[in-house]
């Protein structure tokens, strides 16, 4: 973006000269107003032109003003666009020196001054239209007659220009259907801007026959784009008197509401609206152009004369046209007393467009056309809302077309979901029914004071009565609606593999057919908030927490969260080691859980679990440096193997260890042994580990591995080695897989790691 044209003292000037719109009082809702664009525009032309009449060259190289300034939109930093048919020397005279001065002059000189289009690019031919000579002595006639010429290639011509006019709006929505456009739109090149707009006139004037004065249709597209051409070049010489460029920044929406005397939000949300009128009516004129005379009849001519002949139509035909053409007949067709007296109609025409397997296109032309205001006038507030966040790509009305959409091409594509494809094939005819529904209702209260989960169940519980629909399908759409963020969360902000996690989902019900529909709607709601969002790596997420809450080990502590409270205690199941909750059966865990919290001594107990897996706990209220170590020894000394271990000290229950041991004895034998038995304590083995490793290390804890071939006494050593190293044990698993171990104790950071690794290695890692 060039810098301003004006001196500081024009533009402190300016700032004087450039009102702000004024409301027009015609009495409708809809609030419209008048733009001064043109005047001031013409302000800025005007000192433009009285400095170059100052220049010797002016007049001789004849400039012909095309662009921005010939349509009366010139802002402070606009390009200046002019055609010069005057001498060569004069014209880079002329150019030059404004040039030196900073003024950006795209500047043009015909290769053939008998056809100024030669060589020419489609839009500078076009601007030819819309050109103000500035020396009318010279130059008036000589663009006359070029404009006959141009008229005159029209008809051999229109279709050539026209697909090119098309194919430069193709690419530029593809570089602007971006995040940051949303939030910060640009009022030239964004969809439903500046661009958008010259085009649309354009190709309106290659094929007047499709915008005559007769047709109110096309006269009341011409009167929104004319509206907004005025809307769009006010706000863009304000930014550009402010110092911005065409992008309406974050920086500068604030001040810009004030100066229109309304709130940030609703500016913002006019400007999206308008944005997305602007495109709508700009893509009708140019399919218009691009249709046959016979087809464009056909849709003329298309019985609309009640509301199920609508939307068949809309169904057959979803292209722009046909949505421009129902867009006309609503209020008559759709009149609003029909949508506030007859919800149960209403909601048998809405089923038909969620109905699972519809197509996508007939889906986003129910949203084009607007039919989405009457079939569910609750997205109405939603249009042009402006989600302020670095995620949402598009506005909560758009958001919640997508949303329809991405559903339906799931549907019939699961492989979109990646990993999550089998969630979509196991989908019951039920669970599309109820997605299909959600999709639109998840985010209709957004913008409302409140929570808009909790608003949405709400409304869902109301409109689903009105509408005549099943209880039971109400209620599943309310549960989805009310908890649709909860698996997002839960897979990308928590620990997927953490029992808290699988918890927080339980208690909200999300099990069963639920969880399966809440994972796929989650996947929906990401694609059609971003899909640049939506990647292999969430999905993996998502799927690995199914995975984990339907895997043995999450119900093993569903199971046991039920124990807990059947024994009446506070449920502590989230803290238990996953595989001492695997091991023992939930009862007995949650017995022992109950008793240990009631005992004031030291206790220690022997399990008989299953056939021949014998099972030792110790408890201590208290917990001390070397007590593992301790318990070790005793069952070292008692010639009982050790092949898996799980220690911990929890908040109010102190040491919690258990052991599973490797012996022939019975639990009645091995009880007494160890509460009374008066047995010599072995030393610790000479054993030796193929590795001793320090996994991680933090403020908080410090984890060793032990690795290596099981031998009598390996775990004992381990321990001993380090409570004699003073270290205070937080944790520890013990594992035996076959012959090898695998051993890890999370200690208390105690002095330099390092130096406790070289000293464990040195004793027990053989070179």
């Amino acid at each position: 973006m060039s810098r301003s044209f004006l001196s500081n003292e024009k533009l402190e000037q300016g700032q004087s000269r450039l009102k702000a719109p004024v409301e027009i009082p015609d009495g409708e809702t809809r609030r419209e107003f008048h733009f001064p664009s043109g005047e001031f525009s013409d302000w800025l032309m005007q000192d433009l032109l009285e400095e170059w009449q100052k220049d010797p060259d002016f007049k001789e190289s004849n400039p012909i003003l095309i662009g921005s300034g010939a349509r009366r939109e010139l802002a402070p930093r606009s390009d200046l666009d002019l055609l010069f048919i005057g001498p060569e020397d004069a014209v880079r005279g002329f150019v030059g020196r404004n040039q030196q001065r900073g003024l950006k002059i795209r500047a043009r000189v015909p290769e053939d001054l008998k056809d100024w289009t030669v060589g020419v690019e489609v839009p500078d031919i076009l601007a030819l239209f819309d050109a103000k000579v500035f020396v009318p002595e010279k130059a008036q006639e000589s663009l006359d007659q070029q404009i006959v010429l141009l008229e005159k290639r029209i008809p051999k011509e229109r279709k050539k220009w026209l697909q090119t006019i098309i194919r430069e709006r193709s690419d530029r929505e593809e570089r602007y259907d971006s995040i940051a456009n949303v939030l910060e739109p640009n009022l030239k090149y964004g969809p439903g801007g500046l661009r958008d707009l010259d085009q649309a006139r354009q190709i309106a004037r290659l094929f007047p026959e499709l915008l005559n004065e007769k047709d109110q249709n096309s006269q009341h597209a011409l009167r929104i784009l004319s509206y907004y051409a005025q809307y769009w070049t006010t706000l863009r010489q304000k930014l550009h008197m402010e110092g911005h460029g065409d992008v309406l920044v974050s920086a500068a929406q604030f001040d810009l509401a004030r100066w229109l005397g309304m709130d940030h939000k609703l500016l913002m949300k006019e400007v999206q609206r308008g944005l997305s009128r602007v495109h709508f009516y700009s893509t009708w004129i140019a399919e218009m152009a691009k249709t046959s005379p016979k087809r464009r009849a056909q849709i003329a001519k298309q019985k609309l004369e009640t509301r199920s002949q609508a939307l068949r139509a809309l169904k057959k035909d979803p292209s722009v046209l046909m949505q421009h053409r129902v867009r006309q007949e609503l209020d008559r067709v759709f009149p609003i007393s029909w949508v506030k007296t007859k919800a149960r109609e209403r909601g048998k025409y809405l089923a038909e467009v969620l109905k699972p397997g519809a197509s996508e296109e007939f889906v986003m032309a129910v949203f084009g056309s607007r039919l989405i205001d009457r079939l569910c006038p609750e997205i109405i507030p939603l249009i042009g809302h402006v989600q302020h966040d670095q995620y949402h790509r598009y506005t909560a009305d758009i958001h919640l077309q997508q949303a329809c959409r991405q559903f339906q091409r799931i549907l019939k594509k699961p492989g979109r979901l990646g990993v999550l494809a089998s969630e979509v094939r196991n989908l019951s005819t039920l669970d599309r029914r109820i997605l299909s529904w959600t999709v639109l209702f998840h985010d209709l209260m957004k913008g409302r004071e409140g929570d808009h989960s909790e608003l949405g169940k709400k409304l869902v519980k109301s409109e689903f009565a009105k509408f005549g629909l099943p209880k039971s399908l109400a209620e599943e759409v309310q549960w989805l609606v009310e908890h649709h963020l909860a698996l997002s969360q839960a897979a990308f902000r928590r620990n997927p593999l953490s029992p808290s996690t699988w918890f927080g989902l339980q208690e909200i019900g999300a099990e069963g057919d639920r969880l399966g529909r809440l994972a796929i709607f989650t996947a929906i709601d990401i694609c059609a908030t971003n899909p640049e969002a939506w990647t292999n790596w969430k999905a993996r997420l998502l799927s690995d927490l199914l995975k984990a809450i339907r895997s043995p080990s999450a119900h093993a502590y569903f199971d046991l969260q039920k124990a807990l409270k059947k024994q009446k205690i506070a449920d502590r199941s989230g803290e238990i080691d996953p595989v001492l909750v695997a091991k023992i059966p939930p009862q007995i865990l949650a017995k022992d859980l109950s008793e240990v919290l009631l005992a004031k001594e030291a206790s220690t107990q022997v399990f008989a679990i299953r056939r021949n897996e014998i099972w030792i706990r110790f408890h201590d209220a208290e917990d001390r440096p070397g007590i593992f170590a301790d318990y070790v020894s005793r069952l070292y000394s008692l010639g009982l193997g050790i092949r898996h271990a799980s220690v911990q000290t929890l908040e109010g229950i102190g040491v919690y260890d258990w052991f599973q041991v490797s012996t022939k004895k019975t639990a009645k034998q091995i009880q007494p042994w160890l509460q009374h038995g008066d047995f010599k304590t072995k030393p610790a083995p000479d054993v030796h580990f193929e590795s001793v490793t320090l996994v991680s290390q933090d403020n908080e804890e410090w984890v060793f591995s032990f690795k290596g071939l099981d031998q009598p006494g390996c775990l004992s050593a381990a321990a001993f080695s380090l409570a004699e190293a003073g270290m205070s044990l937080r944790s520890a698993r013990v594992h035996t897989w076959g012959r090898q171990v695998d051993d890890l104790f999370h200690i208390t950071p105690k002095g330099d790691p390092n130096a406790l690794l070289e000293k464990l290695r040195n004793r027990f890692v053989r070179s």
